[in-house]
């Protein structure tokens, strides 16, 4: 067994933890292959040597300066991981942070580099943050991944980070930190086909972000609760929670929040049969995002536009839309919506009456969703065999 780890050199680390490393990866790299630099500047140790690591911090530095020193470790990853998803997701709402030293990142594909290089320390980084007492590091680091997680269809690994994050805030007066790894939680439930469970968790973490009196959040779950009831077949109440978040985002003055709020009653008015409705909010919703340059969201409004014109007949704008769908969602390594985008080209292009591209795009979204251990895998297969 092994784990994976990342060192981040200071002249004010403990001084066992300095020498010590830098002797036995002098002593053992090469004969006994306990450590090996699977990346440049990211060791992976063997377990031996890990526990001995431990021991010898233990016997060498009190409790204060293994806190300090695990205190330094967190901070650096907390405040590149928050640089890292500002840089991916520009437009959400920022954690407040003090300033802090962080790795610099240049842009998008590296913060999405740093992210992937970084991931399982990350989770460690989350796991040991909660054992050791350090919560406010272990939600806020859970919260930093998100969106990563998301893009990359890492739901498992998101419910752990946040589970892990819930566990250390339960019973504190931590009521921020409550709140994010309910939602957190409930996010990966929704996403990995159990809609029951992560309506308990978005119900918990509303009335928390009530009791804060924070109506952006409160807005945001409006939407994610009207997702889960989307899932249900509840399109009534879907729309409904949609048309709450709007008022809400607009009292907040939170345009972001008006743009998604804007597209998920139009898509809504699309599932109940109004398409003109449908593009009519739609349009406005991709108006709006381009007038602010708020991005992010374009993928999912083009794909909901999309949907519209199919409804209305319009197969050549449908499959534009979808096209632009699909390259904005690799644009952003998002591959679940990559994979939404396929399969809807693949829709399109059968009611074209084009089967063999509506059986390539949907072999695309299968090969994805596949990987992915998504639910939506099964009825595409079963779709693709009939």
């Amino acid at each position: 067994m092994s784990s994976s780890i990342f060192v981040t050199w200071r002249d004010d680390l403990p001084f066992a933890l300095r020498i010590g490393f830098e002797k036995l990866l002098d002593d053992i790299r090469f004969e006994r292959r306990l450590i090996t630099e699977h990346n440049q500047g990211r060791y992976e140790f063997h377990d031996l040597l890990r526990a001995y690591a431990h021991e010898l911090a233990h016997a060498t530095d009190g409790p204060d300066d293994l806190d300090q020193a695990l205190h330094r470790v967190l901070e650096h990853y907390l405040h590149t991981a928050c640089h890292a998803d500002r840089i991916l997701r520009p437009d959400r709402v920022p954690l407040d942070l003090p300033a802090g030293e962080r790795e610099p990142l240049a842009d998008a594909d590296a913060a999405l580099v740093w992210f992937k290089a970084e991931h399982a320390a990350l989770l460690r980084a989350i796991a040991q943050a909660a054992e050791r007492g350090f919560t406010a590091h272990a939600w806020k680091l859970a919260w930093c991944l998100e969106t990563f997680h998301q893009r990359q269809g890492l739901w498992g690994a998101q419910a752990e980070a946040h589970q892990t994050a819930l566990r250390a805030v339960s019973g504190t007066a931590d009521q921020l930190g409550r709140a994010h790894a309910h939602r957190g939680v409930a996010n990966a439930y929704l996403r990995q086909g159990d809609p029951e469970q992560a309506q308990s968790h978005y119900l918990e973490a509303y009335r928390l972000f009530e009791r804060l009196g924070d109506q952006v959040h409160q807005g945001v779950l409006h939407l994610n609760i009207g997702l889960v009831l989307e899932s249900q077949g509840r399109l009534r109440g879907a729309l409904d929670r949609a048309q709450h978040a709007y008022q809400q985002f607009t009292v907040a003055g939170y345009p972001q929040g008006q743009i998604i709020a804007l597209n998920n009653i139009g898509n809504l008015s699309g599932l109940l049969g109004d398409q003109e409705r449908a593009l009519t909010y739609c349009e406005t919703a991709l108006k709006l995002c381009h007038e602010l340059g708020h991005l992010q969201d374009e993928a999912a409004i083009v794909d909901s536009i999309g949907h519209a014109h199919q409804q209305l007949g319009h197969l050549a704008e449908a499959i534009a839309a979808f096209e632009r769908a699909a390259d904005l969602s690799r644009q952003q390594s998002d591959r679940y919506n990559t994979a939404r985008a396929y399969t809807h080209l693949g829709d399109a292009h059968l009611a074209h009456g084009d089967r063999r591209s509506a059986t390539g795009f949907w072999r695309q979204a299968l090969e994805i969703l596949d990987d992915l251990k998504h639910p939506d895998a099964i009825a595409l297969a079963e779709r693709l065999h009939a």
